[in-house]
Parts: C-alpha cells; sequence; structure tokens
C-alpha cells in the first residue's frame, strides 16, 4: 500500500446494513470533496451491498417464520393436552361410585374364578386323565 484513496472497500459476505447505510449518506452528503463521477461509480456500487443484505434479511425472516410456526403448533399442542386432561379429571370426578363398586365386584369374581380353574388345571395328574 503506497498511498490512500478513496474507493470502498467491499468483500461479499461481510456487509452490515448499518455501515451501508451510512455510507451511503456520507456519499450523498459527499462530505470528502468527491467529484460527481466518483459519487456516481460508488452509488452505483452500493446497491451490491443492500442487495446482499436483503438476501440475509429474508433468510432469517424464512428461519424466525417457521421457528414462530413451530412454537404455535406446539402452543396449540399443549392446549389440546391441557383440555384433554380437563376433560378426564371432570370424568373422574363425575363418575357414579356405585356404578364402578359393582364393575369392580365383577371383575375381581372374573378374576377369582380364573384363578380357580388355572388352580384346577394345573392340578391334574395323569391318574385324573386314566380314570
Amino acid at each position: 500500500i503506497t498511498g490512500t484513496g478513496t474507493d470502498l472497500v467491499s468483500v461479499p459476505g461481510t456487509y452490515d446494513i448499518f455501515n451501508t447505510l451510512i455510507n451511503l449518506r456520507d456519499v450523498l452528503e459527499n462530505n470528502k470533496g468527491l467529484s460527481e463521477a466518483q459519487v456516481r461509480e460508488i452509488l452505483n456500487m452500493l446497491p451490491n451491498p443492500l442487495e446482499e443484505v436483503n438476501k440475509v434479511l429474508i433468510q432469517a425472516e424464512v428461519s424466525i417464520g417457521s421457528k414462530i410456526g413451530f412454537l404455535d403448533d406446539l402452543k396449540h399442542n399443549l392446549k389440546n393436552l391441557k383440555y384433554d386432561t380437563e376433560d378426564e379429571a371432570t370424568l373422574l370426578q363425575e363418575a357414579d361410585i356405585s356404578q364402578i363398586a359393582i364393575d369392580l365386584s365383577r371383575r375381581e369374581i372374573l378374576y377369582q374364578m380364573s384363578l380357580a380353574v388355572a388352580g384346577r388345571l394345573m392340578s391334574m395328574s395323569l391318574l385324573d386323565f386314566i380314570i
């Protein structure tokens, strides 16, 4: 580097929206006393960084939108789960105790009968089949 210059240094992928807008403002105000040809040349180069920053912002917006959609779905599923839980709790609270007792005693009798049959089948021996 042997001297100073007025050219903008630009590396694709490193643009910052705020610095780009500040540079645009500075060029339009022409505080450095640039010639009109230099100002036009710089203004012709500025849309490239703005377009690149715009693409980055659009990609970020899409990413954020998908995350918001996921969170909305999660919120909806949690609400449904809450309502289902409340419905089950209501059904349990409104249960008819006498009907539950009858059903429980029927199942207990059926269980005892199954155990008795299984016990008789297990106790059979070869002599029981011969006789």
